[in-house]
């Protein structure tokens, strides 16, 4: 089973991240809030920073879409910045469908080597994928 319901596009170089259950608690039990909290934190907690600029911002209705980039920077002077575009679906104040289009290659070709061992060995250890 996959920690996020996720498609390789273009090679499998870009994913789609889709939480359908975001604030809702609906969708597999990988796609509910608690489930999605612990993922971010496996991966964010070990940053020594995080920043986002914002390139845009667009709504229409209960949609809203964001073209942003994160800069990620580990302990160990390993820097990445991920370009993302994340879409939210909103019902009733909460997200109820969140979608995040970004390059998985970027990421892995400036992650140092134990943060990915890191995500690995926890992420089966919690719960969040097999062994």
């Amino acid at each position: 089973m996959l920690v996020i319901p996720s498609i390789d596009v273009q090679g499998g170089r870009s994913r789609v991240v889709h939480w359908p259950g975001a604030a809702t608690g609906s969708g597999a039990p990988t796609d509910r809030p608690e489930q999605i909290a612990a993922r971010l934190r496996l991966g964010l907690e070990p940053l020594e920073s995080l920043s986002h600029d914002i390139r845009a911002i667009v709504a229409d209705g209960d949609i809203v879409v964001t073209e942003h980039t994160e800069h990620w920077n580990w302990p160990t002077g390993e820097k990445a910045s991920l370009p993302f575009v994340s879409m939210h679906e909103f019902r009733d104040g909460k997200i109820v469908r969140w979608w995040d289009y970004w390059d998985l290659g970027t990421l892995m070709n400036n992650a140092p080597a134990w943060w990915v061992e890191h995500i690995m060995t926890e992420s089966a250890r919690i719960g969040l994928r097999e062994p």
